[in-house]
């Protein structure tokens, strides 16, 4: 019974040892645009830093609009800003974006793919 309670503290001291390893990463930005910063900060920074780093984004504007126009149009390694922040494991900054995506829209294709029914699918807007 003893070594039972020993094994189990065990396993669980390597699951959330692997876990703090896995949730380490480090986001560098490329190069110092304003839009490689908000990718970083979308990613691995604060709700309130990625506020302050939007607020100084687009002063012209209102920050409804500067929330709109990052989640429509800013794109980090080849993803939207919001799915980058989710991927990323960011949570809130992730829904605070999502909130203001149009045509959020995901697509599963349970068919095979290549096979003799395969098909394109174009979506216009």
């Amino acid at each position: 019974m003893n070594k039972t309670k020993i094994v189990l503290v065990g396993a669980v001291s390597l699951l959330f040892s692997t876990q703090l390893f896995a949730a380490d990463k480090q986001y560098v930005a490329a190069d110092g645009s304003p839009e490689t910063k908000l990718c970083v900060t979308a990613a691995a920074g604060t709700y309130n830093k990625f506020r302050r780093q939007l607020t100084s984004y687009a002063t012209y504007s209102p920050m409804a609009s500067r929330y709109r126009f990052v989640a429509n149009n800013i794109y980090c390694n080849g993803y939207n800003i919001a799915q980058f922040s989710e991927d990323a494991g960011n949570m809130k900054v992730a829904n605070q974006l999502k909130k203001y995506r149009k045509h959020n829209i995901k697509i599963y294709d349970i068919a095979m793919v290549g096979g003799p029914n395969s098909g394109s699918i174009i979506i216009k807007d």
